[in-house]
């Protein structure tokens, strides 16, 4: 059981997916992340892709966001964040689950024109996802322009442990090594504004 770290439901627990199936992210990076985006999160829109347990956005909800949206497209995960959802008591318009393939899921979101103060992402380690969810996703029009989009990731071996400083919309304001794991923050490129 994992647990959450802060805000009206700290240290309530939740459920996760088997291991072979997520990678919850880490306590101590889940407080990282919280820390850094403080100011962002109460009464924001939090978008968590690549869910798994959907513990990233608990925390989020937690410290006062308006609404979370989860990506997650295996089963047994989606099964997991409609329990914690429902655990939590967690409205279905403040808790929206998408259970598509984050192609879709962005897509879908990009219809609807919902815009986010922050953007979480753990792809799966070694399938670099995460230079794909960078470069194919309109963060123009899917960030708030006070936005940020953090990614936690890890390089294969022998490849470059660091993303690109620019990226279509985005820049990168920050990346830091935690172990094996690196957490990488972007904003939108000055300028950038909805298309």
């Amino acid at each position: 059981m994992l647990k959450v770290t802060g805000g009206i439901w700290k240290g309530r627990s939740y459920s996760a997916p088997p291991e072979n199936i997520t990678r919850p992210t880490q306590s101590r990076l889940r407080e990282v992340v919280f820390d850094m985006t403080q100011s962002l999160v109460p009464d924001g829109v939090f978008l968590d892709v690549f869910s798994g347990s959907g513990g990233m956005g608990l925390e989020a909800l937690s410290r006062g966001a308006e609404r979370a949206y989860f990506i997650e497209n295996h089963r047994r995960a989606i099964a997991e964040i409609q329990a914690n959802l429902k655990k939590f008591q967690v409205p279905k318009d403040q808790g929206i689950l998408l259970p598509f393939s984050f192609e879709l899921a962005l897509l879908n979101i990009q219809k609807m024109g919902v815009r986010f103060e922050l953007v979480f992402a753990d792809p799966p380690y070694q399938m670099d996802l995460e230079r794909k969810l960078l470069s194919e996703a309109d963060w123009g029009r899917l960030l708030e322009d006070h936005g940020r989009l953090i990614l936690e990731w890890k390089p294969k071996r022998g490849e470059p442990s660091e993303l690109e400083d620019e990226v279509g919309d985005l820049k990168k304001v920050r990346e830091k090594r935690y172990g094996d794991t690196i957490l990488t923050t972007y904003k939108k490129n000055e300028g950038e504004h909805q298309k």
